[in-house]
């Protein structure tokens, strides 16, 4: 329209019967006309496939959270330009749209969702497995009877070997892979995520067969000359050689936010073994009452039962939600095909600080095991069956019931981890300064009750699932002291795993 014909005056009710089109003077039937008239030409002449068209089809979509945070950016900029000029009118559709998105979560609250929904998951499994692996104490140190002390402090002795085994053979790589699937779908780089799956499987299942057969040919080596520890190892290292397979699968579910299959795993895992180990105790003390060592060896087996049902449901987990672990790779969009080497190498880079931050508590407890009996001898003239009674109450019962609550921290950390890998992959700095002040909420809402409630109720708590004798209230000190240790010990492995998923390693190790 030239300003000949713009009327000086514009109002709802005023109207322009004709309009200049490329150079041409028409009216609105003969501009519907014309428009008519391309359309019928763009049909005769078919679909073409342009350059901007195939680029489109070829470019990565969006997932949800880059979606949701473009909406949560562009509510804010039009909250800005409303605030700076208030009489601008804003159309109908664009307010109603803006309502609507304002009613759907924005980026902090789904993440803050996730975080909790998360961790409420791998704390209940945590939990339950734990009071579970406690639980089992009542019935059977009530069955060992006066053998009950001793019989526990050597359960310890096996299992602290046993979990520094499964610390090396897993190599912190569960909680890598987590972190790594998490950037990998932040990028929604499908392609290499199938291949960390496949080749993560692969070398669990080395890892395994080779940790397993060492544990179990080094045992006389590790016995720290305690002849009754050897078959107890011997009964170990078939759970190490399931073990890292196990681990490995429950770091892919947990990488994908997928944290009830990874719960579920462990409550079940723990009910199959504490199951067994009663129904042996039962069968091993009828046969024999005096062969207390009998019954630790099948209590020790049962944590290869218990992986055993822990896989059956994992597999389920597997075909229930394969469709998210196993996305369809779009062969129309170009992969960078990395060499399987590479891939292993950059886990194993990834997991090293995790071995070494996430055994601490057992490397502790693995000094005291070596150096306790040693010291003890040289400056006291006491018997081998009182030391195991001391050594138990010193490590092995307190252990037991304060880490019933210390797995809660690193089920936080656990569910952060692959939150925070993801922010980071994906450079969303106010997302990650969200997050912290999350976690680091969520850690003082759980771990202060916790901790101050097993404090106060440490005397009933110890007579509960040990013995009433002589040494009850050296125990009740052992576990008030034990419970302060527990606080301190969560906090650093929260802290230690914040750190490494924002890929602050140097950091950690100082």
């Amino acid at each position: 329209m030239t300003n000949d014909q713009r009327p000086e005056k514009f109002n709802g009710n005023s109207r322009v019967d004709k309009t200049d089109v490329d150079g041409k003077t028409l009216t609105a039937d003969e501009i519907l006309a014309l428009a008519g008239r391309h359309l019928q030409e763009k049909r005769n002449l078919g679909p073409k496939t342009t350059r901007k068209s195939r680029s489109h089809a070829t470019m990565p979509q969006p997932t949800e959270q880059e979606i949701l945070a473009i909406k949560e950016k562009n509510i804010r900029a039009r909250q800005k330009i409303i605030k700076k000029k208030p009489n601008l009118q804003v159309p109908e559709q664009l307010s109603t749209a803006d309502s609507s998105l304002e009613k759907q979560p924005t980026t902090k609250e789904s993440n803050q969702a996730t975080l909790i929904k998360g961790s409420a998951w791998l704390s209940v499994g945590n939990m339950v497995s734990r009071i579970l692996g406690v639980v089992y104490l009542i019935p059977w140190m009530a069955m060992l009877g006066s053998y009950g002390t001793r019989a526990n402090g050597l359960f310890n002795q096996g299992y602290t070997i046993y979990a520094i085994f499964l610390a090396i053979a897993t190599f912190g790589i569960p909680a890598a892979i987590s972190k790594v699937v998490a950037e990998l779908a932040a990028k929604n780089d499908v392609y290499r995520s199938r291949q960390l799956t496949r080749q993560s499987m692969a070398l669990g299942i080395v890892l395994g067969i080779v940790f397993g057969l060492i544990l179990y040919f080094a045992a006389p080596a590790l016995s720290n000359d305690n002849a009754d520890v050897i078959p107890v190892l011997h009964s170990l290292a078939p759970a190490v050689a399931i073990f890292p397979l196990m681990s490995m699968i429950r770091g892919l579910f947990q990488g994908h936010q997928l944290m009830s299959i990874s719960a579920m795993s462990q409550v079940v895992e723990q009910i199959a073994r504490v199951v067994y180990m009663l129904v042996m105790a039962v069968i091993v003390l009828k046969a024999d009452p005096d062969n207390w060592t009998g019954v630790v060896v099948q209590s020790t087996f049962a944590a290869f039962i218990g992986a055993i049902f822990s896989m059956l449901v994992l597999m389920w987990g597997w075909v229930k939600y394969c469709h998210i672990l196993s996305r369809p790779v779009l062969h129309s969009v170009k992969h960078e095909k990395a060499r399987t080497l590479s891939l292993v190498l950059n886990i194993l880079k990834e997991s090293w600080p995790f071995i070494i931050i996430g055994s601490a508590i057992t490397l502790f407890q693995a000094v005291d095991q070596y150096s306790f009996f040693s010291i003890m001898n040289h400056f006291f003239s006491v018997s081998k069956s009182d030391l195991l009674e001391k050594f138990s109450l010193f490590s092995a019962n307190p252990n037991k019931l304060i880490m019933i609550i210390v797995p809660f921290s690193t089920s936080i950390a656990a569910t952060a981890l692959p939150m925070l890998s993801g922010s980071k992959a994906a450079l969303t700095y106010e997302t990650i300064q969200d997050q912290l002040k999350q976690v680091l909420k969520l850690f003082s809402l759980i771990m202060l009750p916790s901790v101050l409630g097993m404090y106060a109720i440490a005397e009933p708590l110890y007579k509960m699932f040990y013995p009433i004798e002589a040494s009850n209230q050296e125990g009740i000190y052992m576990l008030q002291y034990s419970t302060i240790l527990a606080l301190v010990f969560s906090l650093f492995m929260l802290l230690a795993f914040v750190l490494q998923a924002l890929s602050e390693v140097k950091i950690v190790m100082k």
